[in-house]
């Protein structure tokens, strides 16, 4: 039996909660929860099984999945279904099979294939088959869909160039505001007024490799010491034996580790999309140093971002920061970029545009 209804419907094919958040799950949670303000009850949802074991993604999930995802699809009439990443690209092609007339929306979180090469690039070629399964399965996702949503310039680009489309829309990274400014401008100088550098990220290919770098190359020569968070970090403890790198786990709540610091950095070389850490650092009102890759896709502002891509220009910065008395624990130059680009609010707008033009 179909369904029919005077508003817009839409099926969302994906992971609907996370027990820990990546930054691909916090644009995950970011994309579902302006879309149920979009669409409200006519808005359902279909989980993968199995949805984080990745080589499934080459034959669009189980047969219990792909079953289930059929007869959703011929009992109620979908006017998009939205695909929560490119990697899901044999689930658009059971969609367009079974509901012609549905129009998919497929989000980018990276360009996948170029991803994997990186990945490969950094991690050694056991990966190869990774790399492989990407390319085969992004394939489908860009030749089923119809509309295709990425985070920046660079992966519109890079989409085009490989897959020879155009996205439907640049959507960047965002977050929902969970700022206080009371806590940012009454914040405790900590270590009696020494300078605090913070890294946030999960023991991710590309953050072990800057972080190495940095330890190695930028903190011998610069005063202050380096605070590091994230999900699996506590594991290179051992690694960066160091007096001044204090290293932390997984942590529930990250809003004292920004409050308390006087800079963020991200001294990242590989990877691909956006940085979300890099949104959620400017959500605190933070000064950000960081290279091209992890500034990708934002607003550059220098009195918010200063860019370096070497040691040499992590060192610079730094001291003339020190020198011009620039250290400050609440960037408002920072915060104003945020709430105009990567709040919510500024994403419900661009998403709202697009369904309902």
């Amino acid at each position: 039996m179909i369904i029919n209804t005077d508003k817009k419907r839409l099926l969302y094919i994906g992971q609907r909660r996370y027990d820990r958040l990546s930054g691909a799950a916090q644009v995950n949670i970011r994309n579902i929860r302006c879309l149920e303000k979009i669409f409200g009850e006519n808005m359902d949802f279909i989980e993968p099984e199995d949805s984080r074991k990745f080589f499934l993604y080459r034959w669009g999930g189980n047969r219990g999945f792909r079953e289930e995802l059929r007869k959703r699809l011929s009992e109620t009439s979908y006017d998009y279904a939205f695909i929560s990443q490119s990697l899901l690209g044999d689930v658009a092609r059971i969609i367009k099979e079974t509901a012609p007339d549905t129009k998919i929306v497929t989000f980018f979180h990276n360009i996948e294939v170029q991803y994997a090469r990186e990945f490969v690039r950094t991690s050694g070629v056991t990966h190869t088959p990774f790399y492989i399964a990407a390319g085969m399965a992004e394939k489908n996702a860009v030749r089923y869909s119809d509309y295709y949503i990425v985070l920046n310039d660079r992966d519109a680009e890079l989409l085009h160039r490989i897959y020879h489309v155009s996205p439907s829309l640049i959507l960047p990274t965002s977050f929902e505001d969970s700022f206080d400014e009371k806590k940012a401008t009454e914040a405790p100088n900590k270590d009696n007024g020494v300078v605090q550098y913070l890294f946030v990220g999960s023991a991710f290919f590309a953050n072990i490799e800057g972080l190495g770098w940095f330890i190695k190359k930028v903190l011998p020569y610069v005063p202050g010491r380096l605070v590091v968070v994230g999900n699996g970090m506590d594991g290179y403890r051992s690694v960066w034996k160091d007096s001044r790198v204090e290293v932390h786990g997984f942590v529930e709540d990250l809003s004292d580790f920004y409050y308390t610091s006087d800079i963020v950095v991200s001294p990242i070389f590989s990877g691909g999309g956006m940085k979300t850490k890099i949104a959620e650092a400017l959500m605190f009102g933070k000064t950000i140093i960081g290279t091209d890759e992890a500034l990708t896709g934002y607003v550059r502002e220098p009195k918010s971002m200063l860019l370096c891509n070497t040691a040499e220009e992590f060192i610079k910065s730094i001291d003339r920061m020190i020198g011009e008395s620039r250290i400050c624990k609440y960037n408002q130059i920072s915060r104003r970029i945020f709430k105009d680009n990567y709040s919510y609010q500024a994403s419900l707008g661009l998403l709202e545009k697009f369904f309902m033009s």
